[in-house]
């Protein structure tokens, strides 16, 4: 998920500097790159969510713990930033509906269902179905 998208990055940047011409980056490359380490630094904090309990007992200070109202920042965030990705990468009319209803069904469930059970099951649908995966 995550680290496959972070690895990924560093790759097509280890690429781009290997061309050793000293080619600029192309617009559409630069916003790329941007998206997918936005993906990362908006979304990231889905995986939190499964283990707060034991945050808690090892004095962890993660987003869901600092910041009581996460669970509703990454429903928005979901649905918002997967549309932003739709636009931003030119997705096609026919496959961004699904794109956003996916990003929606993720953010919605960190939202309604807030067990352990349902957030470490909520993390998986979303290191499939994420932006980051499109990104």
């Amino acid at each position: 998920g995550q680290s496959f998208l972070a690895y990924s990055l560093v790759e097509s940047l280890r690429d781009v500097s290997s061309t050793g011409g000293g080619e600029p980056l192309t617009s559409r490359t630069i916003i790329s790159l941007v998206c997918s380490l936005m993906t990362i630094i908006l979304t990231i904090h889905a995986q939190d969510f499964a283990d707060v309990e034991g945050d808690l007992k090892s004095n962890r200070k993660t987003v869901p713990i600092v910041f009581p109202k996460a669970r509703i920042y990454m429903l928005c965030t979901m649905i918002l930033w997967s549309s932003f990705l739709c636009w931003a990468q030119s997705i096609s009319i026919f496959i961004a509906p699904a794109f956003v209803l996916l990003g929606s069904f993720v953010g919605l469930r960190l939202y309604l269902f807030r067990d352990e059970k349902s957030d470490t099951r909520t993390y998986v649908i979303y290191n499939v179905s994420s932006p980051s995966t499109f990104s």
